[in-house]
């Protein structure tokens, strides 16, 4: 255990660079959907554009990875990723909002989007006002019902007469009251979709930009990542000749991106005011401190660059067919290939949980509360998997790390379908670090191993995007099409059903297919299943043709032959004289 807790100072910057970069999407990922809620976008066009960034990724990344391998640029590839990663998440910074309309205007657009018949309750010529949010406010991802403390500080005279009446049935550092306006369901209805707030043109336009925006921050990420994962595995190569602590310095960007997200939500909460449009209480929370901080932690990830060192040892540059055939040679067999598809499945069941989870625990009654403490569960299970992967690799097995990750999703799925009760999913959420970390690393150790190092690059850009891109982002979609046909909790079964399949088909192909030779390891000649039918070899015909010639084997021009000592054991017998 000791030696699972030394750090090895060569590859502290690896493991710095990975809190860092991932801490910074922490930043940004975790809180975008809310983002995108509170400048107007509707639930569909926050669906379609998180659905639609994995897919840019998986289209673009294996191309940007094959060709950084190629012209042995993939340092420069990690430095413009990282930058770009930074210029678009200071973007959103400057990102203007789309402009508020009129009173009248709001009310036509309630009917027009929301289809509800109702008339605001705001005076002539009132304007938006801001307030404060009390302390206790909680940030929530999705409100249903707007709560705060009624005090009177920081509202204007005129409209603190509408709150007198609340004001006196409670106090205010003790107890919340509802917004009495509309019923609740209405109320529910008006938050839930704040695009009637907006200018409709302007919304639309603003939409284009960040869905473009959004789509190519996933391809410099995932670029990011691939570079970050070449230059770790070379430096566990040259300090352990292995791979199999990869896992451990991959835990440090689950550990970045729970503990920075965690500090950015208390952030945001503290920025967070109520504001009254037209009668209308809605949030607003200041999330350019989400951005800024973001863009400081890519900053410090950037300087990480500069002291990570990559190898290019025999990377041919006379043309990709080189490059290109290792690795499909290593895909396009039944037993490498079966672990990419059980990657690509493996990702979908990421994208299931991770989109649609919360979404079913929040519809059970979980606070946010409930919510974050089960996101650091989550967090502190996948950097313990990570810790642990370097020994359980050796000790267990490839094979069987993935097919326990796969079986355990079945348990997650079948208990998401039996939860009643949101507490119940703590005793779970554990086993988030087995599902996504260990069978991501144990994979990544796997298909590294099997192709030479200078096509890192390009497997692991294939790996990338096959499982975050491709993935994630069918995940994403079919989980969405299946919870509104079915229901999430049928839903979770069609994937237990789905995971017990691909489980059986993956051991079956695992147990009937062989092991591909790899020609590049010298310790594992390709070996003929024949002898009839080869060409002869001419470097083995020299090597005969050089033994032959050696002073060992021939002695005064003439060829000899030494042979093993022969000795005759023979045994008297005595006779006697018949005479």
């Amino acid at each position: 255990m000791s030696r699972l807790c030394h750090v090895s100072l060569p590859l502290l910057v690896y493991k710095v660079f990975n809190f860092t970069f991932w801490g910074s999407l922490g930043c940004f990922l975790l809180y975008i959907p809310l983002y995108f809620k509170q400048i107007g976008f509707s639930a569909s066009e926050i669906g379609l554009v998180s659905s639609v960034r994995p897919f840019f990724g998986f289209l673009f990344l294996p191309f940007i990875a094959a060709a950084a391998d190629r012209f042995r640029r993939r340092k420069a590839v990690l430095v413009a990723s990282v930058i770009l990663t930074t210029g678009i998440l200071a973007s959103f910074i400057v990102f203007p909002r789309a402009s508020q309309v009129p009173c009248d205007v709001m009310e036509d657009q309630i009917r027009e989007i929301l289809h509800l018949n109702i008339s605001l309750p705001y005076q002539e010529g009132q304007s938006s006002y801001y307030f404060p949010a009390d302390a206790d406010t909680v940030l929530s991802p999705t409100p249903s019902v707007l709560k705060r403390n009624i005090g009177g500080e920081g509202i204007p005279r005129h409209l603190a007469s509408s709150f007198s009446s609340k004001a006196q049935q409670t106090s205010r550092n003790d107890s919340t009251v509802e917004s009495s306006q509309f019923p609740r369901a209405t109320q529910e209805i008006l938050l839930a979709n704040q695009g009637w707030l907006y200018d409709q043109a302007e919304l639309r336009v603003l939409f284009v930009v960040i869905l473009i925006v959004s789509s190519f921050i996933e391809v410099v990420v995932f670029s990011s990542a691939c570079q970050l994962d070449n230059a770790t595995l070379d430096a566990l190569r040259r300090e352990h000749g292995n791979v199999d602590q990869y896992g451990f310095n991959r835990g440090f960007g689950t550990l970045g991106w729970g503990a920075c997200s965690l500090a950015t939500g208390f952030l945001l909460n503290s920025t967070r005011t109520v504001e009254v449009s037209c009668g209308i209480e809605h949030t607003i929370t200041s999330y350019w401190a989400s951005f800024v901080s973001a863009v400081g932690l890519s900053v410090c990830a950037l300087v990480c660059v500069a002291y990570m060192k990559f190898s290019y040892e025999g990377i041919k540059t006379d043309g990709a067919g080189s490059s290109w055939g290792a690795v499909k040679a290593v895909l396009f067999s039944w037993h490498y290939g079966s672990v990419l598809i059980m990657l690509i499945f493996l990702g979908i069941c990421n994208g299931a949980v991770w989109g649609f989870l919360f979404w079913h625990l929040e519809n059970l009654g979980a606070t946010q509360g409930l919510l974050g403490v089960l996101t650091a569960v989550e967090c502190v299970s996948e950097f313990s998997s990570g810790l642990l992967s370097g020994w359980a690799i050796p000790k267990v097995g490839h094979m069987p790390l993935l097919s326990l990750g796969l079986f355990l999703y079945i348990v997650r799925f079948c208990s998401y379908y039996l939860i009643r009760v949101p507490w119940v999913t703590f005793f779970v959420e554990p086993l988030q670090g087995m599902c996504f970390i260990m069978t991501w690393t144990t994979s990544v150790s796997y298909m590294t191993e099997a192709i030479p190092p200078e096509n890192t690059g390009t497997m692991q850009g294939i790996l990338i995007s096959a499982h975050h891109g491709l993935g994630n982002g069918l995940g994403y979609f079919l989980t969405g099409l299946l919870i509104t046909r079915f229901g999430a909790p049928w839903t979770f079964i069609i994937y237990a059903v789905s995971c017990t399949v691909v489980l059986f088909i993956f051991l079956s192909v695992q147990w009937f297919s062989q092991v591909p030779p790899l020609p590049w390891k010298p310790d594992e000649p390709v070996k003929s299943h024949t002898g009839e039918g080869r060409e002869p070899d001419p470097e083995e015909m020299l090597q005969t043709q050089s033994l032959l010639d050696s002073p060992k084997a021939t002695k005064s021009g003439k060829f000899s032959l030494k042979l093993p000592e022969f000795t005759l054991t023979t045994k008297t017998v005595s006779q006697q004289d018949p005479w």
